[in-house]
C-alpha cells in the first residue's frame, strides 16, 4: 500500500499475514531429525519428539534405542505433562498461569513410585527446568527408565516441542545409584 509520503510504499495487511503464517508452516519433525539421528548415534538410546497438546506431551517421532525397548511412550501416544522429561520441560517453559490451569484440572496420579505427585514437588521441578534449561524424569514414568529432556523454541520464543533421550538409568545419568 502506498506510504505516507508520495512515491514510497510499505507492506499491507495482506503481506503481513502471509508473511506471519510462514512460522506456522515450521516442521519441527523435520527440524528436529538431524539432531535426534545424531543424538541416537552418538547414546544408542531412544530419542523422542514430543509436543503440546492440552495437558498432555503428544509423542510425534521417536527413534528407538539399541540397548531397551521402551514402550511408556510411543508414536502418537501421549503422556501427561507432569511426567516425563519431554512433557514435563514443556510445562516448565509454559507461562505460570497455566501452570494453575494445568494443576486445577489434572489429577496428579503416579505412574511409578518414584513420580512426583503434589504440586509444590512437580513445580520445584518446573523452577528447576527453567534454571536449568533442561529436566531430568527419573523413574518416574518407568521404572529403571530415565530421561533428559530439553525444550525447542518457535521464533515466538514459546517452547513448541521438546526432546528427550531415555534408556536405563545407568546409561543416562551414568551411574545405577
Amino acid at each position: 500500500e502506498e506510504g505516507p509520503r508520495p512515491g514510497t510504499y510499505r507492506l499491507g495487511l495482506e503481506l503481513f499475514r502471509l508473511g506471519s503464517l510462514v512460522g506456522l508452516r515450521f516442521d519441527v519433525r523435520e527440524r528436529a531429525a538431524p539432531v535426534m539421528n545424531t543424538i541416537h548415534a552418538e547414546l544408542e538410546e531412544t530419542v523422542y519428539l514430543v509436543v503440546r497438546r492440552h495437558h498432555e506431551a503428544v509423542c510425534i517421532d521417536r527413534i528407538e534405542g539399541v540397548h531397551i525397548r521402551s514402550m511408556a511412550l510411543q508414536l502418537g501416544g501421549a503422556l501427561p505433562l507432569h511426567l516425563g522429561a519431554g512433557p514435563r520441560v514443556l510445562l516448565a517453559f509454559e507461562p505460570r498461569e497455566y501452570w494453575d490451569e494445568y494443576f486445577a484440572e489434572v489429577k496428579l496420579e503416579p505412574r511409578t513410585p518414584r513420580a512426583p505427585t503434589t504440586q509444590a514437588g512437580i513445580v520445584a521441578l518446573l523452577e528447576e527446568a527453567r534454571h536449568l534449561g533442561y529436566t531430568i524424569s527419573d523413574e518416574d514414568v518407568t521404572v529403571g527408565i530415565t530421561s533428559v529432556g530439553a525444550p525447542i523454541f518457535d521464533h515466538t520464543g514459546r517452547a513448541h516441542a521438546a526432546l528427550s533421550v531415555g534408556g536405563m538409568r545407568s546409561a543416562i545419568l551414568g551411574y545405577g545409584g
